[in-house]
């Protein structure tokens, strides 16, 4: 369906905006619902200050750039203000609301320094309903000259106080991005961390949510903070080359530095500024071949998996069964040695000689199922073109590349080579050892899923914390697709032994959780972690036949940081309900009216007395509910609960 798209052009004094009576020294951006207000300010420097109801939540914060071979930035004069409200919508085929609504006040100032010589650099600035969005404008007249050399991101963050933050940190810049997000208050954040995106913040005791990160990143390294006493800091990664953190020409824009706002934690889950503010798809590229689904993967399953012929079609026959689009094959499929990934020696045009990849390939098409293939990213940088082309031939559907944990510019400019030349050949894309999302899968959403994910591998040496699992919704998985590979179906407490009996991986919580996370946690391309024998015959895997992987609605439901999570998800005309908690039993109330009139069938999956005692067991019961009707959620420690929503035919 095509929409009408609204562009209004405002005069100056009408904008929601107001300018000092020098017509220099402020600038007032608000929302259009008039909760979020930004003001931009060049006394007594650049420094920009926000407030959400009135209250003010970033006191006033630098802004500015600095550049190799160039002098600092001088006092500026607002030269120029040129404000925009925009409203329109867009189609999202690809992720977790299909209407995306397009509503934002926008205010380009043009800065010119007071003194020879006379430089300017204008700030494009952007305030939704669901945050703020400031970016830099960079032409000759800034860096004079074409070829320009970033050496520092002056942007700050000066919440008000010393409020309570959820911060995954680092070691240094080249990271997997596979950490926690402990909460702590800022000033108790190191200066020697390195703070990954999203930084999560109560800006106020009573609200909002403030997450800081960043999207439509192209020709600069990726965005990071470091901490000063509670100061935040933009800290862009360093090129890997040591010379500054982008190398650039003008003109040219910096990626948007975001403050996503939400007046409570569980709204920090329906942002959409971050995808609207990104580089929206060329309308005349044909994206269709890009399709979600779930998938079989025989790594999780650890020590009991031999890679052979037979082994691969095993879980492609396990994926037929379950009416499964996908089967992943994962190291070593290529060379047989996990120890000798990245060697100069591998070939990823063969499979080592335990794999007859003629049969797996014509197995596949047999089952009408497609596979993707691991790679490690040394050993198709080597080989992308003859490979990617090969790929097509065989009638893969997509490649998962590993391993590069880095996000300076010349990774992010590999990151996109790769994807287009992906594209070229219909080939989806999962990056493993990966940055966080940035919105670049607008414009190319063959870049179906990704990692950079504290995901479910790891309990396969390691445990993963209750409170993990509660906190991702709010932190990296709000920010775009997971790939935490869910689905394990051996399930213990985190405090308790191993089920006997098993040598796979074992994941940690309910299997009633499980079911919930795999729903709740947002990847077009759902990969199950689990072996073939441990799912067959088991309570709740019909919950993963016909599972959606892409939504026509989301909204979260009620939950905190940490602690629990809950959300309602609609496709087509069946909805589905979600809940998971940390190491608390948990009751919530769900009111059904989001459900149309008449009577539907709802499925609940839920944790029962026996649950206590063994976590894999769980209780399936079937109800007819109506809108008017509230169900009770009930959850053990560790668990959760989901529900499918039917309609009943009249």
């Amino acid at each position: 369906m095509p929409y009408k798209i609204f562009i209004v052009l405002i005069l100056l004094f009408s904008i929601s905006m107001a300018v000092a009576a020098d017509n220099s020294d402020f600038v007032v951006t608000k929302s259009p619902n008039d909760r979020i207000t930004l003001t931009v300010s060049v006394k007594p420097e650049l420094n920009y200050s926000v407030q959400f109801d009135g209250k003010e939540i970033i006191t006033a914060s630098k802004l500015g750039l600095k550049f190799k071979d160039a002098a600092p930035f001088r006092a500026f004069n607002v030269a120029d203000i040129q404000g925009v409200l925009i409203n329109n919508r867009w189609i999202d085929h690809w992720g977790r609301q299909r209407e995306v609504v397009n509503l934002f006040w926008e205010n380009v100032l043009t800065l010119v320094e007071k003194e020879l010589p006379n430089r300017t650099l204008k700030l494009q600035c952007r305030v939704y309903n669901d945050g703020v969005a400031l970016r830099y404008l960079i032409d000759e007249k800034t860096v004079g000259k074409k070829d320009y050399t970033l050496k520092q991101d002056l942007t700050e963050y000066n919440f008000v106080g010393n409020p309570t933050a959820w911060a995954t940190l680092h070691k240094g810049f080249k990271t997997s991005q596979e950490e926690f997000f402990p909460k702590m208050t800022l000033k108790e954040i190191k200066s020697d961390a390195v703070i990954g995106c999203p930084l999560v913040v109560q800006a106020l005791p009573e609200g909002p949510y403030v997450a800081l990160a960043e999207a439509d990143v192209k020709t600069w390294g990726g965005q990071f903070f470091k901490a000063e006493n509670g100061k935040i800091k933009s800290a862009v990664a360093p090129r890997n080359d040591g010379d500054g953190l982008a190398k650039s020409q003008a003109p040219d824009a910096s990626p948007w530095r975001l403050l996503i706002i939400a007046p409570k934690a569980i709204n920090l889950v329906d942002q959409t500024i971050l995808m609207n503010v990104s580089t929206p798809r060329d309308s005349k590229t044909d994206w269709s071949w890009v399709k979600p689904g779930n998938a079989s993967w025989d790594w999780w399953s650890g020590s009991n998996v031999v890679m052979n012929t037979e082994t691969i079609k095993g879980f492609i026959d396990f994926a037929a069964e379950m009416g499964w689009e996908y089967t992943f094959v994962d190291d070593p499929w290529y060379n047989g040695d996990t120890k000798k990934m990245g060697d100069k020696s591998n070939s990823v045009l063969k499979a080592f000689d335990k794999i007859d990849m003629d049969e797996v390939l014509k197995h596949a098409k047999a089952k009408n199922v497609r596979l993707f293939l691991w790679l490690n990213w040394l050993d198709i940088d080597r080989q992308m073109d003859e490979a990617f082309a090969l790929y097509e031939k065989w009638g893969i559907a997509g490649v998962k590349i590993d391993f590069m944990d880095r996000e300076d510019q010349e990774m992010i400019e590999w990151y996109d080579m790769t994807t287009q030349k992906a594209a070229q050949h219909k080939l989806l894309v999962d990056f493993h050892g990966a940055f966080k999302p940035n919105g670049y899968r607008r414009a190319h959403p063959n870049l179906i899923t990704r990692e950079g994910i504290r995901g479910n591998e790891y309990n396969k040496w390691s445990k993963l914390t209750p409170q993990h699992y509660c906190a991702l919704p709010y932190t990296r998985l709000m920010l775009g697709p997971g790939d935490f590979t869910p689905g394990s179906f051996l399930n213990r407490y985190y405090d308790g032994p191993l089920v006997e009996g098993f040598k796979t991986a074992q994941g940690i919580g309910t299997r009633a959780r499980e079911l919930a996370i795999s729903l709740v946690y947002d990847s077009p391309i759902r990969c199950l972690c689990d072996a073939p024998e441990v799912y067959r015959g088991q309570p709740g895997l019909e919950f993963f036949r016909g599972l959606p992987c892409v939504w026509d609605e989301s909204q979260g439901v009620e939950g905190e940081i940490g602690e629990y999570f809950s959300l309602i998800r609609r496709s087509g005309n069946d909805w589905y309900y979600g809940a998971i908690t940390d190491d608390k039993p948990r009751t919530l109330t769900l009111k059904l009216d989001f459900l149309d009139s008449g009577d539907y069938e709802a499925t609940i999956y839920a944790d029962t007395s026996e649950t206590e005692k063994d976590a894999r067991k769980i209780s399936i019961t079937k109800k007819t509910v109506r809108a008017t009707d509230s169900l009770e959620v009930k959850m053990g420690r560790e668990g959760g609960q989901t529900i499918v929503f039917k309609k009943v035919a009249e």
